[in-house]
């Protein structure tokens, strides 16, 4: 048990001194980009760094596979603790990295298992540089981030000209929010004010938590086609570094039925890597912002 638990702890304090070299150079002027470097290894190192010293720690105990995912989970749990901490992270951030945080790091422990264990060797062992190596290639080979874009749509028994002006501006959403990530604490659309009726007005889509997102108008079309670029996005710890929105658009089509098809879209950059399991999460997330403000707009136009 005192092997497992050094092995724990070891891990973690190697991992917390990357984070601080990180942060002592970044506020140094002239290592700023080296900085800037360090900080995009981090991303790929730091769960390498933390579950090779964990792994190396527990050589000689033979663990099984079950043993090895528990003491995973309380790696990554400390780990993102430190995150919360050290970073000021929100929940909602942390729930979406945790997945992937405690799948690399049991990855890591079970090669360390392999790597470290009574019958390596020496060629085994020189294979730990050469995934380090690959991992700081990969951060500082890796493209960077493109503009994306994703769109919903809902079916509203209401003509256009009853949809429009619930699409424009709406009061405060009584509703209160559904979906679970929002009950946690992930900001959610609640009202725009009046008044982004012409191309270069101002627009404000307020959340919860006083969070505002500052748009021009873009596009108006009225009755068919709304457009706006967002000007300012809030300095959020759920946004901050990690997602900027670029613009939105709601587009109204109608049926031959007499109802109208509400499209909603949107374009944004997505910032923390690896992408492709990020973007999931962007897309999920989008879909429930989108869905709130376009549900609101169905029951106002169906009512009628």
């Amino acid at each position: 048990m005192r092997v497992l638990l050094v092995g724990c702890v070891l891990g973690n304090v190697a991992g917390v001194a990357m984070v601080l070299l990180n942060w002592l150079l970044s506020h140094s002027p002239d290592l700023e980009d080296f900085a800037s470097a360090l900080a995009m290894i981090n991303l790929a190192a730091v769960p390498l760094l933390i579950g090779g010293v964990a792994a190396w720690c527990w050589r000689t105990i033979p663990l099984t596979l079950s043993e090895r995912c528990r003491l995973t989970l309380s790696l990554a749990g400390i780990g993102l603790v430190g995150a919360a901490v050290v970073f000021h992270e929100g929940i909602v951030c942390l729930l979406m990295v945790a997945p992937f945080y405690w799948f690399v790091l049991l990855l890591v422990v079970i090669a360390g298992g392999w790597l470290f264990g009574p019958r390596s060797d020496r060629l085994q062992a020189s294979l730990l540089p050469l995934v380090v190596l690959l991992a700081l290639a990969e951060a500082r080979m890796a493209p960077p981030p493109a503009p994306a874009e994703f769109a919903d749509e809902i079916r509203i028994h209401a003509p256009p000209a009853a949809v429009w002006p619930h699409v424009v501006s709406f009061a405060p959403i009584s509703a209160p929010p559904d979906f679970w990530m929002f009950r946690l604490g992930l900001p959610y659309p609640v009202e725009t004010p009046p008044g982004a009726d012409a191309v270069g007005r101002e627009r404000l889509c307020i959340f919860s938590q006083n969070v505002v997102f500052r748009e021009r108008v873009t596009v108006f079309e009225p009755g068919r086609r709304l457009r706006f670029d967002i000007v300012q996005q809030p300095a959020h710890p759920e946004l901050l570094g990690h997602f900027d929105a670029h613009w939105g658009e709601f587009e109204l089509r109608p049926e031959p039925d007499g109802t109208t098809t509400l499209i909603g879209r949107s374009g944004y950059t997505l910032h923390t890597r690896p992408r492709w399991y990020f973007a999931l999460w962007t897309r999920y997330l989008g879909s429930a912002v989108h869905l709130r403000v376009m549900e609101n707009a169905r029951r106002l136009a169906e009512a009628r």
